[in-house]
């Protein structure tokens, strides 16, 4: 009886070892798959972060040269400037939304939005943030560039449909 039963089983040890070798196939498609997805993931943050720095370096490049004493109210985006050796560029603008007394202390309110571009990816790559720059006027001399009394009120991110 036990030669019966070992006939009927010729060849099971091999559908056993291909369903099993086709399983862990399909477990190592789908880690791969995982694995490309988060690579893909880290790689648009980094994108991302350059575009976020290059566009912050647009409240510094503000910051470094404020237009007290402008004859305008507002001034829209400037020309895209380099940011850094990688390719990165930013531009912003800026509105003068008032002034405000401090104990005798004049100061320039100036809402300023900089936008910033990561090279190779026009849409993908651009973060748009705004912020409230206060700027000690200092009285009737404009002071000169950079300005160390240039301070960020409060700023905020910008998402804007393409």
């Amino acid at each position: 009886m036990r030669r019966i039963i070992l006939c009927r089983q010729k060849g099971a040890a091999l559908i056993v070892a291909l369903v099993l070798l086709l399983i862990l196939t399909i477990l190592g498609i789908m880690a791969l798959d995982a694995s490309l997805y988060e690579v893909n993931i880290v790689g648009n943050q980094k994108v991302y972060n350059a575009a976020f720095y290059a566009a912050e370096s647009g409240f510094d490049e503000f910051r470094s040269n404020p237009p007290l004493g402008h004859p305008n109210d507002h001034v829209p985006f400037s020309s895209p400037k380099p940011v850094g050796t990688s390719g990165n560029t930013c531009r912003y603008k800026w509105d003068r939304i008032g002034t405000r007394d401090d104990g005798g202390i004049s100061y320039e309110i100036f809402k300023v939005t900089s936008e910033g571009t990561a090279p190779n990816f026009p849409s993908a790559g651009r973060v748009t943030i705004e912020a409230a720059i206060e700027v000690e006027a200092g009285g009737t001399q404009i002071p000169a560039p950079p300005v160390p009394k240039a301070k960020i009120k409060s700023w905020r991110e910008v998402t804007k449909a393409n």
